[in-house]
């Protein structure tokens, strides 16, 4: 129903009726199970207190927490950020185990380069990696970890994770130090009903070294 122009009174009836009457659909769906034409089970009914313990916990507890928001150490922060360079050369040197290739994978200023990873992968004798249907490699959280038996992994996805977090990272920060990210948990899967601020993937919070400790 996406167009451009506005949308007249009976139309936005219209579109609340549907959610509406497909909400109750997909509840009665999740009462009770479903059974195929002979009368077996093929989708078991939803566990109420499973669904109702995961809803509070989304509902209440992450929200109250990213509304007081999570303290910052302002002093550590501000001097990672006024230094960056040198925290980003160290922490190439420390961690990265083509730091000294001609080709290393990342580049001086903690810029992750595809390329170079699959490159520095078949110069370290790796001959499996997991791939994507598209065949590029998969450098998703779980491939790192599916892979942590090849030296220097490890270390090379905490380097990544925290090189993005320094270098693009912009946390929203209040005047009490403390970080409020949009609360993007609570976000509909395909975005048809979500706010605007859901489209932006602001990190919850930073790394632990960044936090303030209370």
């Amino acid at each position: 129903m996406k167009r451009r122009g506005r949308y007249s009174p009976q139309e936005i009836v219209d579109y609340c009726e549907e959610d509406v009457r497909m909400s109750l659909r997909l509840l009665r769906r999740q009462l009770w199970p479903h059974c195929n034409q002979r009368g077996h089970v093929v989708l078991p009914a939803a566990d109420i207190d499973r669904v109702c313990h995961w809803s509070n916990y989304s509902a209440k507890a992450v929200a109250l927490i990213q509304a007081r928001g999570m303290p910052i150490d302002m002093a550590l922060w501000n001097l990672v950020q006024e230094n960056k360079a040198a925290v980003v050369g160290h922490l190439l040197q420390q961690f990265d185990p083509s730091h000294d290739d001609d080709e290393p994978i990342f580049t001086p200023e903690g810029e992750w380069s595809y390329a170079r990873f699959e490159w520095w992968l078949m110069r370290s004798g790796v001959t499996a990696w997991p791939r994507l249907e598209s065949g590029k490699l998969d450098i998703d959280s779980d491939a790192f970890r599916m892979m942590s038996h090849v030296p220097g992994i490890e270390g090379l996805h905490a380097l990544r994770d925290s090189l993005n977090f320094i270098t693009k990272a912009k946390l929203p920060i209040g005047r009490d130090d403390r970080n409020r990210p949009s609360l993007f948990p609570f976000c509909t899967a395909t975005g048809r009903n979500a706010p605007r601020a859901c489209s932006t993937r602001t990190p919850a919070c930073g790394p632990s070294w960044s936090l303030r400790r209370t």
